[in-house]
């Protein structure tokens, strides 16, 4: 635990509004039923104005990782449009056509058509974590203070100083309701999008006997409420005042595992080994979902979690049931829910023989899991999914930021035109030099793999405070939520490849953040096999 409270402040003088929650304050319990005034509102969107669905690092302010639509890629017909250059590929942010990404030195902004740099914001320094809202793109600074960026040009807006005793006491923030959410060593901020000022903040929660937890990961946004959490309460909070909706009991460890908020079901708490999936309205305990080796992504209907030798699909909506899994073999998966799609990147498996997948990105139907396709990363850079908007794929390989989108009838990849992406130059002309990095706090947990040593982890315990009578099987997943190790935490790097050889750039490329000249559509499948092979020749 942090040893010292940070003060939070922006250029103005703030009066700022602090406080204890507590359970008798705006909120019900989840045994009672409440008024339809008190409960959580699916109809309250946390960005209105705009319609883009990928706005942040899992998706949007839900951190689900999952959109509505369904975009029914031909996965054999998919192909890199373009790269672009990123060391560690972090989150991104796409909307208007436009990407948001950073680098170890920078905010950048793409052009989604090929790539190309349309402004750099240099001033930032190394910043994390692109959110979209409104005008502008609000990223994680340096020493993690929130920095709020005009997204037409990259200027600073305003920037609100957090002088936490590392950036890792600060949360990854949750841009919704005309706020910016974020935990600063246990206090919970809600920060006015325009200004930067404090709406409110919470310092911890307290419970029957006084005693009082404070703020735990990042938080969540939908159904018109904040979902967060303590050590020993998962929350749904008014966003304009702070005031409880609801609260239960709920146990965290210090694997600080996403929030993730649908219409229907939430992920607030739990531990690397699983969570329990609760009533978005009510808070109530509706399943349980176990994550190790693979982040918890949801949907409406449905979760995608798993362990060290599967992943599953399975339905928590009580109007529908089913599940299915996959055989891996302590392998990463980054996995996101389109529409009647999963789309899953499994990293390179410890021992192949035994996987169905490795270092492969799959299609698979989100009802029954049959495969729809698959893709190797022998045939086309494949890898972690960092995005899905539209018609484009984006994941991250070897360093690269990829736009995965399928072949047109004239060869090409569709929506890359243009041939060669000029990205090495930025909006002001000026040729950049630097690397790009994403890797932050939260990203940095993401590729950690835990080691395979042939040990079965036990699954007969919940982190929560809640048991479960579902009996564990070989063959289904369970509903038991376990342990109490430190999880690898966000999935937002995945884990590193085998052949890292077949990350080497030709002699001649220019270094830093730049797109591939003459790699678009079928060239740039054709250079990559090319790569891969003098890569693999070179191992050998």
């Amino acid at each position: 635990m942090w040893n010292r409270r940070s003060v939070l402040a922006t250029s103005v003088a703030l009066a700022v509004a602090s406080g204890i929650a507590s359970n008798g304050v705006g909120a019900f319990d989840a045994d009672d039923e409440g008024t339809a005034a008190d409960r959580p509102d699916p109809s309250l969107e946390p960005n209105p104005d705009l319609d883009e669905q990928w706005l942040s690092a899992d998706g949007g302010a839900g951190n689900a990782r999952s959109v509505p639509n369904d975009p029914e890629f031909d996965g054999e017909a998919l192909e890199p449009a373009w790269s672009v250059d990123i060391d560690h590929v972090g989150s991104v942010a796409v909307t208007d056509e436009t990407i948001y990404a950073t680098n170890e030195s920078a905010v950048v902004a793409l052009e989604a058509a090929d790539g190309s740099v349309v402004w750099e914001a240099d001033d930032v320094g190394h910043a994390s974590e692109p959110a979209v809202d409104g005008d502008s793109v609000y990223v994680s600074g340096e020493h993690g203070e929130i920095v709020a960026l005009d997204r037409a040009d990259g200027s600073i807006r305003w920037s609100s100083d957090v002088d936490p005793e590392d950036r890792n006491a600060v949360s990854r923030h949750t841009v919704a309701y005309g706020a910016v959410f974020v935990v600063v060593e246990g206090t919970l901020y809600a920060l006015e999008a325009d200004d930067g000022s404090v709406r409110w903040q919470l310092d911890a929660v307290e419970d029957e006997d006084g005693e009082t937890d404070e703020f735990r990961s990042d938080v969540a946004a939908a159904n018109g409420v904040v979902y967060a959490v303590t050590e020993g309460f998962a929350l749904a909070l008014e966003p304009e005042s702070g005031d409880e909706r609801w609260r239960v009991e709920a146990t965290t460890d210090w694997s600080d595992r996403p929030s993730r908020a649908t219409a229907t079901g939430v992920i607030v708490g739990g531990s690397y080994y699983g969570s329990p999936i609760r009533d978005a309205e009510t808070g109530e305990r509706i399943a349980a979902a176990t994550s190790e080796y693979v982040e918890l992504v949801l949907d409406d209907e449905m979760y995608v979690g798993g362990d060290a030798h599967a992943f599953y699909g399975r339905s928590y909506a009580a109007d529908d049931e089913y599940e299915w899994k996959v055989d891996i073999h302590y392998s990463q998966v980054s996995a996101a829910i389109a529409g009647e799609t999963v789309y899953a990147y499994v990293h390179e498996a410890e021992h192949p023989p035994s996987a169905a997948y490795s270092a492969d990105l799959v299609a698979l139907d989100k009802r029954d899991g049959t495969e729809r396709w698959a893709r190797s990363g022998d045939e086309v850079p494949v890898g972690p999914i960092r995005a899905l908007s539209g018609d484009t794929l984006y994941v991250s390989h070897d360093d690269e930021l990829v736009a995965l989108r399928e072949r047109s009838d004239d060869g090409e990849s569709d929506g890359s035109d243009d041939g060669d992406a000029n990205g090495d130059e930025s909006a002001d002309g000026s040729t950049e030099s630097e690397s790009a990095n994403g890797d932050d706090a939260d990203d940095a947990t993401d590729g950690e793999s835990t080691e395979g040593t042939g040990d079965e982890t036990s699954t007969d315990e919940l982190t929560d405070d809640e048991s479960t009578d579902t009996e564990t099987t070989d063959e289904s997943p369970t509903d038991d939520v376990l342990g109490d190790e430190e999880s690898s935490g966000s999935d937002e790097e995945g884990a590193e490849s085998a052949d890292e050889t077949a990350a080497a750039e030709d002699a001649d490329a220019t270094p830093g953040l730049t797109t591939g000249a003459g790699i678009v559509g079928g060239a740039l499948g054709l250079e990559w096999i090319r790569r891969k092979t003098s890569a693999d020749e070179q191992t050998d």
